[in-house]
């Protein structure tokens, strides 16, 4: 019998997918770049995760919500997720 953590991977990768398709209506909407971002972390990805927060600091350099969370993205990076 499967568990649901055993679907949580291909679960999220869809939902990346969907947000990537809202993304590319809305390259400007930080929340999607963030949203995203969140969901690579989540799969352990967080070179990807990178890119999108780069681009959420982009759009609201201001933030510094935006800024900690790419600070975080890059840590986990260096250190291979």
């Amino acid at each position: 019998m499967l568990r649901l953590p055993d679907f949580q991977p291909k679960l999220i990768a869809e939902d990346i997918t969907g947000y990537k398709t809202a993304i590319e209506a809305d390259p400007r909407d930080a929340a999607l770049h963030d949203d995203v971002a969140l969901l690579y972390l989540d799969l352990g990805r967080p070179g990807e995760a990178v890119e999108h927060f780069e681009m959420s600091v982009g759009l609201k350099p201001d933030s510094a919500a935006a800024h900690f969370k790419l600070g975080t993205a890059l840590s986990l990076d260096r250190r291979g997720g």
